[in-house]
């Protein structure tokens, strides 16, 4: 740009100064106006400054910084420019005349309840209200549907009044499912912004319209449809008729889910399992159901504005919006109402463990949960200091407790007159362990899971020392029940934390392979610590158990679940080791190829990686030099680790297939059975693939090994080791 037309921009500023300086001094004080910000049309200088201006080039002062570029408006940028006028192809203003009172045929009725679904499920997706729900014109006109008076029993038999009644109930309806779930995510159970936007920017949800009365709206918009519909047979009516009732029943869920104490839960259960079984994906293949009649509306032109929002979010850059298809939009609904529906069924858990069980399959379930649903549970889960509103949280530790370790019965009796004062004194500590110390963090392992994934991995990291403090507290109790009972080296509540504890460590390890954390170099290191992990809590109950047994007062006879948790343990364990055997096979032949890294130090790495673990004071911290020592391979071929790799995987494929037909009495899965059997049959497909992997290398000659490359194929527990069929040159 020429030096010129700078020039004369600067001295037009001047000029502009002068004037505001000397109106200033010719102010009519009797004239209140003068109290308001001065206004200057600038239209023709910005023209002239203009002129010579490329599109891109901008003038700017010294003073306005890159954060200043950041936050400004874009003029004529639709998604930043709240003043642009849209217009459509034909000239006029989009959106800008369209009449909330016209007359909707049953077809485009149809596709504004399809289209407000989607919209209400990207805000359950992330985006916000402004953007998603709140672009359906008839949601900024709610006053004015209210004051619609009911049809009468003449105007009944007319289809655009019986029109106008449904369109006006399923709003309200919408409405007020806003205002439920808008109420459970602000109630503070989850903050997760990047998941779920509470920020009305300034909208109302009707707070004031009762529930009783929108439901009176839906109950006669229903009456007078199926009145209408019984003389006039019409697969468009009766899929009207099918989205207001879900409308309905998935309403009185939420209301039934928001009672205090879970007092309405087996109402919520069954409405929620009426609404699941209409949206199955197998009626889709019937064209009178609500997922088969997708394709009967009609588009209705300007009901939908999606540039409304630029007036109602803030200036900074807009987060895109793209809606799915209707019929993708319904599927999630059903997997929402699916998640909602087994939270109910959690209320009448069998055993703590099944209930731990539950949590853990739901924060991995795939596709993740939505907030909704996971905050829902963790209100549902801890509510007025009870767990579901009505048992302690005392009898929820006991009750874990006893599932894992069985301790002897008595000791729980507290307050017994036959007591000697030693015994008296550890059932006090007992008491005061279970009621005051790990009462709330044990709350907290089952609150945890109802955070997306990245924040549980940051949670649980940051709550590992906190379980560290319960391990000393822990050990302390051991001792008082020692030397009241005459025991030699008994660990029960010790192990009981110990165990609670690795559970989160194995949880992290893991966490990093799904959230993709780890680079190539490190999956030797996490591979290698995992089974170290496995392998110290085998340990840990192998001893308690020697130690134990030799007592014959006491029953020391493991439960089934004990016997099925530490099985699946070892298989844990072998997994890991194969899975590391068969990495240091690949790297000694050369056919895993790792991208070099600059400015990387292995053993900085390494503590890094590892922080977490590192002051705990069991299982006892590994150092890079003892690394390196069980990692080592000069010593070994690569066919004698593909041999070694084999076997893990042979024994653990065969552990898994009897653990898979394992009854659900013993696997303590009654709330979780499907997904758990999933992830089983996601493990044993690991091992026969990995397998598959060593085979086809074993064949291979000398000469032909290092032709072939290793590629990974991603797993929810590990990654599965493929060979390329590629050969590389």
């Amino acid at each position: 740009m020429s030096q010129r037309p700078v020039q004369d921009i600067r001295d037009g500023v001047s000029e502009m100064n002068i004037n505001d300086t000397n109106n200033a001094y010719n102010l009519n004080l009797d004239d209140q106006s003068f109290m308001a910000p001065p206004w200057k049309d600038i239209t023709s200088f910005l023209d002239q400054a203009t002129q010579e201006m490329k599109e891109g080039e901008l003038i700017h002062l010294q003073s306005f910084t890159l954060f200043d570029a950041m936050s400004a408006i874009e003029i004529m940028d639709p998604r930043m420019d709240t003043g642009m006028v849209i217009m459509e192809d034909d000239g006029d203003k989009k959106g800008a005349d369209y009449d909330i009172n016209q007359t909707l045929k049953p077809e485009e009725l149809l596709w504004i309840m399809d289209q407000l679904l989607a919209c209400e499920m990207a805000w359950l997706s992330g985006h916000s209200l402004a953007q998603t729900v709140y672009t359906c014109i008839y949601f900024h006109h709610v006053p004015t549907l209210l004051d619609r008076p009911p049809p009468t029993l003449t105007e009944s038999k007319n289809l655009d009044k019986v029109m106008q009644a449904v369109l006006k109930a399923y709003i309200l309806g919408s409405v007020k499912c806003c205002h439920h779930i808008w109420n459970e995510m602000v109630s503070g159970n989850i903050f997760e912004e990047e998941d779920f936007t509470t920020n009305l920017f300034g909208l109302s949800l009707y707070e004031t319209i009762l529930d009783m009365d929108v439901f009176n709206d839906i109950q006669l918009a229903l009456r007078i449809l199926k009145v209408y519909m019984d003389s006039n047979n019409s697969p468009v009516l009766l899929a009207i008729y099918q989205r207001l009732n879900a409308r309905k029943q998935f309403l009185q869920s939420l209301i039934y889910l928001a009672q205090p104490q879970c007092s309405h839960i087996n109402e919520a259960q069954t409405m929620l399992k009426k609404l699941a079984e209409s949206l199955d994906e197998e009626t889709a293949k019937d064209s009178t159901s609500i997922l088969g009649s997708l394709n009967l509306g009609s588009e209705v032109k300007g009901a939908f504005d999606p540039n409304i929002n630029r007036k109602l979010t803030s200036q900074a850059p807009p987060r895109t919006v793209s809606l799915k298809s209707h019929q993708q939009s319904y599927l999630e609904f059903s997997q929402t109402i699916q998640r909602l529906e087994s939270i109910c069924a959690i209320t009448n858990f069998s055993s703590v463990a099944s209930l731990m069980n539950y949590f853990t399959n739901f924060a991995g379930t795939k596709p993740y949960p939505d907030a909704f649903s996971r905050s829902k549970l963790n209100s549902l889960f801890y509510s007025d200091g009870c767990i579901f509103g009505k048992y302690p949280i005392g009898a929820l530790v006991t009750g874990c407790v006893f599932d894992i370790i069985q301790p002897p019965p008595h000791w729980f009796q507290f307050n017994q007159s036959g007591d000697s004062e030693l015994l008296s004194k550890a059932k006090t500590s007992l008491h005061r362990f279970l009621e005051q110390s790990v009462a709330l963090p044990f709350v907290d392992y089952f609150k945890i899971q109802c955070h997306n994934r990245a924040r549980q991995r940051r949670i649980l990291c940051k709550v590992l020392g906190e379980w560290d403090i319960l391990q000393k507290e822990a050990r302390l109790v051991d001792k008082q029940f020692q030397e009241a009972e005459g025991l030699q080296n008994s660990t029960y509540f010790s192990i009981w934390v110990y165990t609670i504890q690795m559970a989160m460590m194995e949880q992290i390890l893991l966490l990093g392979f799904e959230l993709e954390l780890y680079g190539d170099s490190e999956y030797i290191t996490i591979y290698w610590y995992h089974s170290y992990l496995q392998s110290a809590l085998e340990t840990l109950h192998q001893q308690h158990e020697d130690k134990t047994t030799i007592h014959d007062y006491y029953d020391q006879e493991r439960t089934a679940y004990s016997q099925y948790i530490q099985q699946l343990n070892v298989v844990k364990k072998q997994m890991s080791l194969g899975v590391l055997k068969l990495l240091l096979a690949m790297k000694k032949t050369g056919q895993w190829k790792q991208q070099p890294l600059h400015f990387d130090d292995p053993e900085t790495r390494f503590k890094h990686r590892l922080k977490p673990f590192a002051v705990l004071s069991f299982p006892v911290a590994q150092d890079y030099t003892q690394f390196l020592q069980h990692t080592s391979i000069d010593h070994l071929t690569a066919r004698a680790l593909l041999d070694e790799a084999s076997s893990y995987f042979v024994t653990a494929k065969k552990t898994l297939e009897i653990l898979i037909r394992e009854p659900i009495t013993v696997s303590k899965t009654e709330l979780c059975h499907d997904t758990s059997q999933k992830v089983l049959m996601s493990m044993v497909k690991t091992c026969v693939a990995n397998n598959i992997t060593i085979l086809r290398l074993l064949k291979l000659g000398e000469d032909d090994s290092t032709k072939v490359m290793v590629t990974f194929k991603y797993d929810p527990w590990w990654p599965i080791l493929q060979l390329q069929e590629r050969r590389v040159l």
